[in-house]
């Protein structure tokens, strides 16, 4: 039997979302989850796609990886992305990344000021937001734009 491949694909990002977020959930709606879960999710969402990019750009020591990625997703580093992004947010990511932004904090930044932190925060509740949609294709995209004018900036 000929198949495309994908069907077999268990680990495709479609079919993760889908097991993932497949059963009797009570937060069908990611416009209901609260802006610091969307966040909590955005975090790593956003991690991954850096650290893939990373690692697809060629082997390399770990730590040297690490040091990079960390350059990416600091919460200093998501505020900037996050102002570089604004224009480029549909209405409704802008809804979310003021919901993420605004929310009320239980913890302190401890590299980052309030304020960055809180851009920060709503930069990853967008990503959270569009990762519970199913929107894989826009979170490349913005993640893709995150890094600057110049994606290679994840080379240097």
């Amino acid at each position: 039997m000929e198949s495309d491949g994908k069907e077999n694909n268990i680990l495709s990002s479609d079919m993760i979302t889908e097991r993932l977020l497949d059963g009797d959930d009570k937060n069908k709606d990611p416009r209901l989850v609260s802006p610091l879960l969307l966040a909590f999710i955005g975090d790593s969402v956003y991690d991954l796609c850096i650290r893939t990019a990373l690692v697809k750009r060629g082997n390399r020591q770990v730590q040297k990886v690490h040091a990079k990625a960390t350059d990416f997703v600091s919460a200093r580093a998501q505020s900037e992305a996050a102002k570089r992004l604004k224009t480029c947010f549909t209405n409704e990511e802008t809804e979310i990344f003021k919901r993420g932004r605004n929310a009320k904090f239980h913890t302190k930044a401890k590299n980052a000021s309030t304020v960055e932190y809180k851009a920060a925060t709503g930069f990853e509740a967008v990503f959270g937001y569009l990762f519970l949609k199913g929107e894989h294709d826009r979170i490349l995209e913005l993640a893709a734009l995150s890094v600057g004018d110049d994606p290679s900036a994840l080379l240097k």
